[in-house]
């Protein structure tokens, strides 16, 4: 047992971390006092920025210097502070999985940063910003109590994708709104320091056409840079089957390598959106519990997959799970409420062409959007128990399916509303773990036997029971 340092690349890594959280603050500070001191504003300007580039440096060397982590066999322990010494001790018997990440400086000094997360817990309990893959290889094998020492593959499956189909995949992401909610966040941040020479009087300067087209161009220019985002982000993806874990390395500019023991997965959701259905493709992703709360609690496990082939993938990568197609439907009753919820919006929309009347010209596309949207959404919604699972299926605009373990499921409500009672129809909304939140996935206005029976299937009442596929009635 001794003490380990970090790399000393690590430093950089560190600076960098420091001024980027410190950048917002340190543009107001530079803007405020740049003129304060007696030279010219270029001069103040070199001085204020060398000042925080040194404060940075000393501060995260200290950082360096004072961090170290020792592995005692049962305990990992680490320690860090100079001013305020801190020690810290994580028993390994909590530590649920470890995450593999390289950006090009890792790549060109052999480094790796590695993320250690336990359970329950918000986030990464422990990152390690830099350290030797064979230091990395070694940690994961004491600690997820797996051996790699061998160095050699043993793995069961692997798959991988293929160039087309993640260009695929990224052009149909839809990034689209998460692109423009970044340009919003960074103008937000630093609005105050953009300005923007536009008069109210230039607005009437142009046709409608034109801003039509600069719409039109900027969705398309901000959809091109959402499928690079996506595309780098899952290039050279891989997921390989290693005894109890799943493996999974994606990336280009940031390599990611996350190590999810099947033990830990709590739900499996199938997601297919209206082009990639039309096409017979779907996305699968994981929510386990030693994930934090966010896009990492829902892991990718693959990004694109043929509808036919997802009972290979189930048999040999997830055998705890069972892939179903044939569903229990929804009661005929169900299927006006479904439409009207749809509707509702526009019916709502329509008062407002009293004042606007173009409104009026795409109500009627609107109507028929709303009734069809509703049906899709009655016809597709649907639930099953098979042994020790139970599957829902839901459609908002694409089609949802999640399998969970009975054994898995933290809590189980079956409730009715007022407009539900006369109908004998309820609600029932299962609750899984993701990190230190909660998941919950409803189906509205299945029959009343079905929510009894479900809640019986749960509570332990009786032997569980294979519900056959049956009509809706």
């Amino acid at each position: 047992m001794y003490k380990k340092r970090l790399h000393p690349i690590a430093i950089a890594f560190t600076i960098c971390k420091y001024t980027w959280s410190l950048f917002p603050l340190y543009t107001i500070v530079l803007v405020n006092f740049s003129k304060s001191f007696p030279f010219s504003t270029f001069v103040n300007t070199m001085v204020l920025i060398g000042l925080f580039l040194v404060g940075v440096t000393i501060s995260s060397f200290l950082s360096w210097k004072t961090f170290t982590y020792t592995l005692d066999g049962t305990n990992l322990i680490i320690e860090h502070g100079l001013l305020f010494h801190s020690k810290r001790s994580i028993p390994i018997d909590r530590i649920q999985s470890t995450n593999e990440q390289e950006n090009i400086l890792h790549r060109w000094f052999g480094l790796v940063q590695l993320q250690i997360e336990t359970a329950g817990g918000t986030g990464p309990e422990l990152v390690l910003r830099a350290i030797s893959k064979e230091e990395a290889r070694q940690l994961r094998s004491v600690l997820t109590r797996h051996s790699h020492a061998t160095g050699k593959d043993s793995s069961l499956y692997m798959r991988t994708l293929s160039s087309r189909h993640l260009l695929f995949y990224a052009i149909t992401s839809g990034t689209v709104g998460i692109v423009l909610s970044a340009v919003a966040g960074l103008y937000t941040e630093f609005g105050d320091y953009i300005i923007i020479p536009l008069k109210l009087s230039d607005l009437y300067t142009h046709q409608p056409l034109f801003y039509v087209g600069f719409l039109l161009f900027s969705v398309f220019i901000m959809w091109i840079i959402g499928i690079l985002i996506v595309y780098q982000k899952y290039y050279d993806f891989r997921l390989i089957r290693q005894e109890d874990n799943l493996i999974i390395t994606r990336g280009l500019f940031h390599k990611q390598k996350m190590i999810i023991p099947l033990g830990r997965i709590q739900a499996v959701k199938i997601e297919e959106n209206i082009v990639r259905q039309w096409f017979g493709f779907a996305s699968v992703r994981l929510i386990s519990a030693g994930a934090d709360e966010g896009e990492d609690s829902k892991i990718v496990s693959f990004p694109l997959v043929k509808i036919k082939e997802l009972p290979f993938l189930f048999k040999h990568f997830l055998p705890d799970f069972e892939i179903q197609t044939a569903l229990q439907r929804l009661p005929h009753r169900a299927r006006r409420r479904y439409m009207f919820r749809t509707i509702l919006p526009v019916l709502l929309l329509s008062i407002t062409a009293y004042f606007f009347t173009f409104i009026k010209y795409v109500l009627p596309v609107l109507y028929l959007l709303g009734l069809w949207l509703g049906y899709r959404r009655y016809k597709d919604a649907g639930w099953m128990i098979t042994n020790q699972q139970i599957i829902f299926r839901t459609r908002f605009l694409g089609r949802t399916t999640v399998i969970i373990k009975r054994h898995r499921i933290q809590s189980l409500t079956v409730q009715k509303t007022m407009v539900q009672e006369p109908t004998s129809l309820c609600t029932i909304k299962v609750y899984v773990k993701a990190g230190v939140a909660y998941n919950a996935f409803s189906l509205v206005d299945v029959d009343e036997s079905t929510g009894t029976s479900v809640r019986k299937w749960y509570s332990y009442e009786k032997e569980p029971t294979v519900f056959p596929y049956m009509k809706n009635g």
